[in-house]
């Protein structure tokens, strides 16, 4: 009785040591694959990270790209404005010459 008791202890020791062992391959496979997975995940976090700086990069640029044209532009329309200024101010000072000339041969002589 107590050697089959002692064979069934033996028994239930060695089942036991086999679903510990069993148990720890498990353990380290999941360590193993958890492992992977944060490598994966993190270079996809780094991959994101790129691909968010070049996106920022290419905003910026085509917004100063963007700013560029509309400065052209406004810088366009300001040379208009002043080359019709300059126009109309030769206008005017022809007028006034003319009437001054005008003047000055209506005008008896002294």
């Amino acid at each position: 009785m107590l050697a089959d008791h002692r064979s069934e202890t033996k028994a239930e020791i060695l089942a036991y040591r086999n679903e510990l062992s069993e148990s720890r391959f498990k353990i380290q496979q999941l360590e193993q694959t958890l492992n992977e997975t944060m490598e994966v995940h993190q270079n996809e976090v780094k991959q994101l990270k790129s691909d968010l700086n070049l996106i920022g990069t290419r905003m910026d640029y085509q917004y100063n790209d963007r700013n560029r044209a509309v400065i052209l532009i406004i810088l366009c329309i300001v040379v208009a404005v002043v080359w019709d200024l300059f126009d109309i101010s030769n206008r005017i000072n022809r007028f006034f010459l003319y009437f001054a000339y005008k003047n000055e041969e209506k005008s008896p002589s002294k």
